[in-house]
């Protein structure tokens, strides 16, 4: 009997010709959807008899690209002429309308020459996934109310000044500290809606959602949340009311920055100084240089409400381009806060009189550097930092745990000195646990709240308690803070990279906006220090100004523009030289700077005019490494950290 064999399957190659011929004279521009960076030219395309009759700028369009398949956006629609020789055909229209606005992607090419990076990038920050099911949905567009504002803070803190805002198209607001910030926000959108739509970007979601929690409470504004933490279906309906003018109010963070608000108005940056404006992925954006440059292109106004205004902000407020509103004399005078500092980074006599004192009106914030225990160890013999075989740092992060390292996570119950053998280490840099244990123990009948970035507590009630937060995540409480104690100054103050005294200002004065009335401060810096004398006569830019003019004496940001470039060790220092010997650019290159065992950096430094060329050139180079298949290298315009 003959063996069976397996039955075997005749294998056969899919048809892949998928080309449509294009039989009319209408063809496209089509910006494609590709990771490639020399491939970020425009590039033509052919429709159908058909598809010219429903195509549209801003459509999304599904073409081949090469030997693959992918989608790409229409920025023009022209006839055919002699030039459009083996033009390949559109394969179908997918968006049933407009996704890619003119104005948008006209944004969208500025930013692009401004950051260094493809165009396709910033599409995909700025349009969200397409789910095909949403754009069946109908949507209705609601008829909009004109609202006015209640509170009328705005003139009771900024005196007869703010009458000229209505009048005036940009500006910069400075928050005053013990005032709540968003009960100010709200009264200022709801300003602003009267001239017309209005986009409302903020830092992160914590803010966002506290945003969309108060102005629920006004159902006559039309708005909508627009942010990552939107579902994808959520997040593309809602993009789609925002193009088809559903909605008159949009709120969001860093990406909303570019939502397709028909007839635009006013653009508000709530906090512009928040690091959290900073993009930390490619294209590494930031939103305030995105609202000024859509600002200029589409001619809307643009507004800045800040409890402590970046370095770049008050350069712009220096040159008398943007107008400034600080709180008047007459409102700070009227006020009733007891202001301490030490010298000491925890000076236990001056702090608890101050936490005494805010727990006879409720609860009391303590924001501190760090979380965790103690997050650095010494050898209390030699003196030399505790690491591990990694070379990592040996952290601890409870008192019953032995140290650990904060790179491998290996722990050492019988740690021993790698330079003396001495079994003793000297812990420091204390965090928010070790801070409630000591807090703890001074007031044994108090509540202890600790609120960190992993363990964020959103709200708190009247009760008196005491709060140990690290920056950014300070509960919010209704009728605000008996008292705001700010430890560690000398740490957040003195951070290795430029923007320390920047970043430190801005977290504790955010801080203090959640502060009562009547509420008393500590300040863990000298008297002396620029910081506590600015709180102390009542002048909240003084220390930003004196920093101001420090950067302009050392030519640093923002009186010039920083470009850095990290790459292989190997190569940094062809490239370094490559841009030191091009004359034309003007350029300063600082470094080489090692970063790790393989790469390292450089730092291109231009004048803010020689900027946009200085950009140019890294652009050209990343497109050449690019064409000729060489690693990518990482670029950062203007980068937080420096």
């Amino acid at each position: 009997m003959a063996q069976l064999r397996p039955l075997r399957l005749i294998s056969q190659r899919a048809n892949n010709n998928l080309e449509i011929s294009p039989d009319s004279d209408i063809v496209v521009e089509v910006v494609v959807d590709t990771p490639v960076l020399h491939l970020d030219a425009l590039y033509t395309y052919g429709l159908s008899q058909k598809q010219s009759e429903v195509c549209e700028v801003g459509n999304l369009l599904k073409i081949p690209f090469g030997k693959t398949i992918t989608t790409g956006y229409v920025v023009e629609i022209r006839k055919r002429n002699s030039k459009d020789v083996g033009i390949r055909g559109v394969l179908s229209i997918l968006s049933s309308s407009p996704l890619l606005q003119p104005e948008i992607w006209k944004l969208i090419k500025s930013v692009a020459v401004r950051y260094c990076t493809n165009p396709s990038d910033l599409i995909r920050f700025a349009i969200p996934p397409r789910v095909a099911n949403c754009e069946k949905k109908a949507i209705t567009v609601k008829p909009r109310q004109v609202l006015s504002a209640e509170t009328n803070l705005l003139p009771k803190i900024y005196g007869a000044d703010i009458a000229k805002l209505d009048a005036i198209k940009n500006g910069a607001i400075v928050l005053p500290i013990a005032v709540d910030s968003f009960a100010l926000i709200i009264e200022f959108i709801l300003r602003k809606l009267q001239d017309g739509p209005t986009l409302v970007i903020l830092p992160d979601l914590k803010d966002t959602t506290r945003l969309e929690e108060q102005l629920q409470n006004y159902p006559g504004i039309n708005f909508t949340r627009f942010d990552s933490s939107m579902n994808k279906s959520d997040r593309y309906t809602a993009f789609l009311e925002i193009l088809q003018g559903a909605k008159n109010l949009v709120i969001g963070n860093r990406s909303a920055i570019f939502a397709p608000l028909p007839n635009l108005q006013n653009i508000i940056v709530y906090n512009e100084s928040d690091p959290s404006h900073f993009e930390r992925r490619s294209p590494y954006t930031n939103t305030r240089d995105l609202a000024l440059l859509r600002a200029s292109s589409e001619k809307v106004a643009l507004w800045f409400l800040d409890s402590s205004p970046s370095l770049e902000l008050l350069r712009l407020v220096e040159s008398k381009w943007l107008p400034f509103y600080v709180p008047s004399g007459e409102f700070l005078r009227k006020r009733n806060i007891g202001i301490t500092s030490g010298d000491a980074e925890y000076s236990r006599k001056n702090v608890f009189t101050v936490i005494r004192k805010g727990l006879e009106k409720g609860p009391v914030l303590i924001v501190v550097a760090e979380r965790g225990y103690f997050n650095s160890a010494i050898c209390e013999q030699c003196s030399n930092q505790a690491l591990c075989a990694c070379g990592g740092k040996l952290v601890l992060s409870k008192a019953s745990n032995p140290p650990q390292c904060s790179i491998c996570n290996v722990s050492y119950p019988e740690w021993k000195c790698t330079w003396c053998n001495s079994t003793k280490f000297y812990k420091f840099k204390k965090g928010d646990e070790r801070h409630a244990e000591e807090f703890g123990k001074a007031f044994p009948k108090v509540r202890v709240i600790t609120s960190n970035g992993s363990l964020s507590q959103e709200r708190i009630g009247t009760e008196s308690c005491i709060v140990i937060a690290t920056p950014g995540c300070e509960p919010i409480t209704p009728e605000g803070y008996g008292a705001v104690v700010l430890l560690d100054g000398r740490a957040m103050f003195n951070r290795p990279y430029l923007r320390s005294e920047e970043e430190a200002r801005f977290r504790w004065l955010n801080a203090l906006t959640l502060l009562r009335n009547d509420g008393e401060i500590f300040l863990s810096l000298a008297d002396s220090h620029p910081e506590v004398q600015s709180l102390l006569q009542q002048t909240p830019l003084k220390s930003s100004r004196i920093e101001l003019q420090n950067r302009k004496d050392l030519q640093l940001p923002p009186y010039t523009r920083f470009i850095e470039v990290q790459c292989d060790s190997k190569e940094i220092s062809v490239i370094a030289d490559q841009f030191r010997s091009e004359t034309s650019l003007r350029c300063e290159v600082l470094g080489p700077t090692q970063i790790d065992k393989e790469n390292s950096k450089i730092i291109l430094k231009a004048t803010i005019e020689d900027g946009a060329r200085l950009s140019e050139a890294v652009y050209d180079l990343l497109r050449y490494r690019s064409a000729k298949g060489r690693k990518a290298l990482k670029v950062r315009v203007d980068p937080f950290t420096i």
